[in-house]
């Protein structure tokens, strides 16, 4: 999804705008759909060849009023970001969008939404990877492709194209290995489109040759050339046949290497606009090896001139352009010591050596700093991890300090109502004993009333008897 960018540096991807309009955003179910639908928008529309400021500044209006109105904190990040990437990118003031970019990723953080948080980031990678800072686009590439695994890369739009853009990057390192797994990995799932289909099945094809797994190579780059062939895709099918033929060179086997190098040559001049002089020029050289090492060494010569003349169109200044310079100044030299020319022999000798000596030094600097990218990178990557992990860690120990508070509050509070219980027991037990000793109490008075009341009538009967016996003996007087 996040590959847009690259497609513009590499020069294969054409792009049509929409006009002055946004997508139907409001057709996209989830933010994430909206997300994916505004990079392809932003896409579309930005990377028209020329587009003005202020019609850029029109869209990014519509996007930001869109966004508002929506009171979606989100989609307002979103607009802030593309605003901020076209002022980094578009207008070519990166010290004013690149800070607000950053801000923004941090922002998407806090939203919570990891979905649109790791696509910025690879959108964030890919620019830095077209500003040359490779350190940081590794960085990036690797901090979203953290959170796509944690996602699950079933459930992302375009991961191939995603893990594709990863591994390009670590092939360009010298990371040939993990290049392999991730375009591995990619090839599992689908892409959109012939590019990204192409540029996996070649670039595994370049990364196992460059293992020295030539059976492994050539058997992916007939892949890239049957499928390229099916969509008459000519700048592929030249690449392709190149890639073939060059491994024939590499075995010597010219008769095998001629018609893949022919179709190759024939291919690029079809393409002028998609490859520069010095690829034409390596295409050239591959059909003077082809015939130097055949015999034919005026028709070897003939190309080896008209591959020098590339040469002067597109002048190389990288490794990759010296190497080829170096191939064809030492094919020029080895066909004049065959022609007993020795002087310009020895010219392109001197200019073989020269190169070579240019390259020694490129390639000390290019492995040192290819080391140095994927180790600050890797190192910076760490240190996130290990900040994530120091976060993690603080939470699990706040958790726990929490769980252990909630525990005690939950014992306290037990211990409490235990207490209540058992006073509540305790009184009810004396209450109970109250009661039963007021009954005993109201049982033994009322015993002691009727025992009182038995004696005053048996007093009462006495008395009575005593009167009784009174009146007899008086009258018995």
């Amino acid at each position: 999804m996040k590959r847009l960018i690259l497609f513009i540096v590499l020069s294969i991807s054409i792009w049509k705008t929409y006009g002055q309009t946004l997508p139907n955003l409001d057709q996209t179910p989830t933010i994430e759909a909206k997300a994916d639908s505004l990079d392809l928008w932003y896409s579309q529309t930005f990377y028209v060849p020329h587009i003005d400021s202020a019609s850029a500044f029109k869209h990014l209006a519509l996007l930001d009023k869109y966004a508002r109105e929506k009171r979606d904190p989100i989609l307002i990040c979103l607009s802030r970001y593309y605003k901020a990437y076209y002022i980094s990118n578009g207008l070519n003031h990166p010290n004013e969008g690149d800070p607000i970019m950053l801000d923004c990723i941090d922002e998407l953080a806090s939203l919570g939404n990891k979905y649109v948080e790791a696509c910025m980031m690879h959108n964030r990678a890919m620019l830095y990877l077209v500003m040359n800072n490779r350190s940081k686009s590794l960085e990036f590439q690797l901090r979203a492709l953290e959170i796509y695994k944690k996602i699950g890369f079933g459930n992302i739009n375009e991961i191939s194209a995603i893990l594709f853009d990863l591994a390009y990057l670590y092939y360009h390192l010298g990371n040939f290995s993990i290049a392999l797994e991730l375009m591995q990995e990619a090839q599992k799932y689908p892409s959109v489109g012939n590019y990204i289909n192409f540029q996996v099945l070649n670039t595994i094809g370049l990364a196992y040759r460059e293992l020295q797994q030539m059976d492994s190579a050539n058997f992916y780059f007939e892949q890239t050339l049957q499928k390229a062939t099916l969509a008459h895709d000519t700048p592929w099918m030249g690449i392709a046949n190149g890639n073939i033929g060059l491994l024939y060179l590499m075995q010597k086997d010219y008769g095998k290497a001629l018609p893949y190098a022919r179709n190759n040559y024939e291919y690029l001049l079809k393409s002028p606009d998609d490859f520069p002089g010095i690829e034409i020029s390596e295409s050239l050289s591959d059909l003077a090896e082809i015939s130097i090492g055949t015999g034919n060494i005026e028709e070897g010569l003939t190309y080896l001139k008209k591959a020098e003349a590339y040469t002067r169109i597109n002048p190389a200044m990288n490794l990759g352009s010296n190497k080829i310079l170096k191939r064809m100044y030492r094919l020029l030299s080895r066909a004049y010591v065959l022609k007993k020319d020795f002087k310009n022999a020895d010219r392109y000798l001197t200019l073989t050596l020269e190169t070579e000596s240019i390259i020694k030094k490129q390639e000390n600097t290019s492995q040192l700093t290819k080391v140095q990218i994927q180790l600050e990178a890797e190192k910076n990557l760490a240190n996130i991890k290990q900040l994530e992990s120091e976060n993690k860690l603080n939470i699990q120990r706040r958790n726990l300090w929490i769980a252990v508070l909630i525990l005690i509050s939950l014992l306290s509070i037990s211990y409490y109502n235990r207490i209540r219980i058992k006073q509540k027991k305790d009184a009810l037990l004396f209450q109970a004993k109250e009661k039963s000793l007021e009954i005993e109490k109201q049982q033994a008075e009322s015993e002691l009333k009727n025992y009182m009341q038995i004696l005053h009538e048996k007093n009462n009967i006495i008395e009575s008897f005593e009167q009784e016996l009174t009146k007899l003996n008086q009258l018995s007087d």
